[in-house]
């Protein structure tokens, strides 16, 4: 809200989200485009470096533990179904696990 004029004002806000594991990463590039609503359960990973210039980075991120699409995406042709979509048009949600066994160690620079 603008404390001046009282106007409730819309923001938008992003996040880097990270995830490991093939299984999610092929439901991702298969299913889910730009504006596709999802729901993303993880937790926060902080990141901190100093690169050769000497100057101080802070990254933060989202690990993703598991994700559910909460639309799907409609077949392109008729002919062609959805995974999973039988007698359900297509429309239940899907959800996934990430495999978390692969972390991003503190070398990293990101």
């Amino acid at each position: 809200m603008d404390k001046s004029t009282g106007e409730v004002k819309e923001t938008t806000a992003w996040h880097n989200l990270v995830m490991y594991g093939e299984k999610p990463a092929d439901v991702i590039k298969k299913y889910v485009k730009k504006g596709n609503p999802l729901h993303v359960v993880g937790h926060l990973a902080y990141r901190r470096w100093t690169d050769n210039d000497n100057v101080q980075h802070n990254f933060t991120q989202v690990v993703i533990d598991s994700f559910t699409l909460l639309s799907r995406r409609s077949a392109s042709s008729p002919n062609e179904a959805a995974p999973d979509s039988a007698g359900d048009n297509g429309t239940a949600p899907i959800s996934v696990e990430a495999d978390n066994g692969t972390e991003l160690t503190d070398d990293s620079p990101f």
